[in-house]
């Protein structure tokens, strides 16, 4: 029963590095028909990446018809600098910096109205994020809720209702995994902005999505 028992571990195992080598393989194919200028290649970069970055970049710019423009640039500019690619991150992560670098400039050059921060006398929020405790122990986050298809459309919005400096920051942060660090450089700020920021951002969305967070609320 045990060497059985070895032997299909053994066999899972075996699966999950198959799967693994599988994408490591699907995407050298996919880079070397980029760098060969294939057009098939070309349409499967967008077929297979395209929804993850309209996503990201439709956050940063608060809407989808800039988020679109973004891609588009964001994909030619991986195509024209793919032979760039050296391959010391997975392609996906090289693609997402191109975007979110893309969506950034989109925003700086059309800024037009004047940031429109968060009350800084804002109320005092627990560690929670709640004003008044938890309202139960597995409460989601925001990124939770935006994967739920129930609420996808409220947090979006919720998301695209916060001014452009916060939900820039927040973004960046909570929902692309960027480093205080890395968020300040890239928005040439000092790290207590962007700490401030995201406090700030956190506590005005949650305040946005307070009755999905309400003890009956699912």
């Amino acid at each position: 029963m045990g060497q059985k028992a070895v032997r299909a571990n053994s066999k899972v195992t075996r699966v999950g590095r198959g799967d693994k080598g599988d994408e490591v393989v699907r995407e050298r194919q996919l880079v070397e028909g980029l760098c060969a200028r294939d057009p098939q290649a070309f349409e499967r970069l967008v077929r297979v990446y395209g929804p993850e970055a309209l996503a990201i970049a439709s956050r940063l710019t608060g809407n989808q018809a800039d988020g679109r423009d973004c891609v588009q640039e964001a994909f030619l500019s991986v195509f024209r600098s793919i032979n760039d690619f050296a391959g010391r991150s997975a392609l996906r992560t090289w693609i997402r910096r191109i975007v979110v670098n893309a969506a950034l400039m989109k925003v700086r050059a059309g800024r037009a109205r004047p940031e429109e921060l968060v009350d800084p006398q804002s109320p005092a929020y627990d560690e929670f994020a709640f004003r008044d405790g938890p309202r139960r122990a597995n409460s989601f986050t925001p990124e939770e809720l935006l994967s739920r298809e129930e609420t996808r459309g409220i947090v979006q919005g919720a998301l695209e209702a916060l001014s452009e400096p916060y939900r820039i920051i927040l973004v960046l942060r909570d929902f692309e995994g960027y480093s205080t660090g890395e968020t300040a450089q890239l928005l040439s700020v000092s790290e207590g902005v962007v700490k401030t920021r995201l406090h700030r951002a956190r506590n005005a969305l949650k305040e946005k999505l307070q009755p999905l967070f309400e003890e009956d609320a699912f």
